[in-house]
């Protein structure tokens, strides 16, 4: 459903948008009071949330606390109103940079370093703040360790931890992964190299180092097995004996 902004107002805890959509005749202003808002959220609740965050710009209150910065990682540029879920939750607002709200919107651009300034933003005494440097920490850890650390060090108040897991984040199976002798993270079908010579239990041959192994599967449930075909008899290899090709 592509949305077009038209105007955007906001008065103390209300917010009147106009707005075309293609999927549904020209909306005319909702006023969005405290009545209302959960009414229409419900109903087109990315589309609501993706206009006040691209557009909605910092009250006066806001940018006071926040000091004229994204209160995530610190920038004074382009800043925003960032709506943490859930929508009716008190004080859910905060400000962010383009930059971050960008990097939010779409996980898959996300630039790990970018994200170090987590470290920081983790200790802000801002509820809606820690909710979203704990939401974001999770998404981040399985693509650097030092994001775990911080999850470790974390602390949030029942209350807070109750709305940081409100939107299922953080509350997915531990992901395994499987790492090269370098590293390199492996997925099914990558091509190996043996770094040492291995003798194979039961097969009644040495795999060579600098043997090729192609076409890799990964154990499952075990990050330090892959298993793969050499010399036509389909073994299981530590991952710490690999490296990825």
């Amino acid at each position: 459903m592509k949305v077009s902004v038209l105007r955007i107002r906001t008065w103390g805890s209300g917010v009147i948008l106009s707005i075309i959509a293609v999927d549904f005749s020209p909306v005319p202003d909702f006023e969005m009071t405290n009545s209302s808002i959960q009414r229409f959220i419900s109903k087109h609740r990315d589309i609501v949330h993706q206009i006040i965050n691209k557009y909605m710009k910092p009250d006066k209150k806001l940018l006071e606390r926040s000091q004229h910065r994204c209160e995530l990682c610190g920038s004074n540029k382009d800043l925003q109103v960032y709506v943490v879920e859930p929508a009716n939750h008190p004080d859910n607002q905060m400000v962010i940079c383009a930059a971050c709200n960008d990097q939010i919107a779409n996980p898959e651009t996300m630039e790990v370093n970018h994200w170090r300034c987590l470290n920081e933003s983790m200790w802000s005494e801002v509820p809606a703040v820690q909710v979203m440097a704990w939401r974001l920490l999770h998404r981040l850890k399985y693509k650097a360790d030092w994001a775990q650390d911080l999850i470790d060090m974390m602390y949030l108040d029942e209350e807070t931890q109750a709305w940081a897991e409100a939107t299922g984040e953080g509350n997915e199976e531990e992901k395994i992964i499987h790492k090269d002798s370098n590293g390199a993270v492996l997925q099914n079908g990558d091509n190996v190299v043996l770094i040492k010579d291995l003798k194979v239990s039961g097969g009644g041959f040495t795999a060579k180092r600098g043997t090729a192994v192609r076409r890799i599967s990964l154990v499952h449930d075990n990050p330090e097995q892959i298993e793969g075909r050499v010399e036509g008899q389909q073994i299981v290899i530590l991952t710490k004996y690999v490296k990825k090709i």
